[in-house]
């Protein structure tokens, strides 16, 4: 079955790169950000969970009243993003660039693979990666 990709957003954001249908099987994709270039969105659908290999990114919250709320700045070798893939749920926070960066994604079942015996448990601690 081929699976079409579709961009999320235009301009300066990247927009993650989400299938219209989810296919679990697909190889890493690396996204290459540009500083202030966001990855994906608050309230958004998708299906991969990212491991920085480059730069850094910050997490970020909307706040009720207008503005945004820094929740993390995440560096080479951490990971973000697995709470929606591996739950079925909206992102619950956008994730844009503070520098030059770049973020491999991997499904849920290849990021399984990468993080080894633990897995899902694991992947919830937020168990350190090893860096290839």
């Amino acid at each position: 079955m081929h699976v079409g990709w579709v961009a999320a957003v235009p301009s300066r954001r990247s927009g993650e790169l989400v299938p219209d249908f989810a296919e679990s099987n697909r190889p890493p994709a690396t996204a290459r950000l540009e500083a202030g270039e966001v990855l994906f969105e608050e309230g958004t659908m998708g299906d991969c969970i990212y491991v920085v290999s480059e730069g850094e990114v910050e997490i970020m919250r909307e706040l009720a009243g207008g503005g945004e709320e820094l929740l993390k700045v995440v560096n080479v070798g951490d990971y973000f993003g697995e709470i929606g893939p591996l739950f079925h749920l909206p992102r619950s926070a956008t994730v844009r660039a503070r520098t030059a960066s770049s973020a491999v994604g991997y499904t849920v079942q290849a990021f399984r693979e990468r993080l080894g015996g633990g897995g899902v448990r694991d992947l919830i601690e937020h168990r350190p990666l090893d860096i290839d």
